[in-house]
């Protein structure tokens, strides 16, 4: 190679590479959790999961969060039962905040009712891909299984 045409990629390298990779920065993902303190025992639980994308750089969220699931089980069992999420509704405040830097996107579970009788609170966590990157988000809180009775 002569050396201007040299002298012109490392020019490039030197001067966009880091350009690149500082735009990649400029976009990050997160997400948020919406549980109750308590489930009714009988009844189904509504764990709301919203992902979000922050960012002057950003693209479009849409399909940049995959595999998300969410895995519960009663405290002190072995194992975890998973669930699919179920697009939902954003949030009022979600709503409010999004703008073209602000992406927000929400997911829900439903966790199958539990015997009445029941005694103990949900554990659990919710596993997604942000671009291909796996993530392990742990529970917000536990919860705690309520009887029927009290009705």
């Amino acid at each position: 190679m002569r050396p201007s045409i040299v002298s012109a990629l490392f020019l490039l390298v030197l001067v966009f590479l880091p350009l690149a990779a500082q735009a990649s920065l400029l976009c990050k993902g997160g997400s948020d959790q919406i549980a109750p303190d308590t489930a009714r025992a009988g009844e189904p639980t509504v764990i709301t999961f919203i992902v979000e994308t922050a960012g002057s750089a950003c693209e479009p969220i849409k399909g940049r969060f995959t595999e998300i699931s969410l895995h519960y089980r009663l405290a002190g069992q072995d194992g975890y039962a998973a669930l699919a999420p179920t697009p939902a509704p954003l949030p009022e405040n979600y709503r409010r905040a999004a703008s073209g830097a602000m992406q927000f996107e929400a997911y829900s579970f439903t966790v199958p009712p539990y015997a009445d009788g029941t005694k103990g609170a949900i554990e659990y966590y919710i596993d997604a891909k942000f671009d291909g990157y796996a993530s392990q988000a742990k529970g917000l809180k536990t919860i705690k299984i309520v009887s029927l009775k009290g009705r």
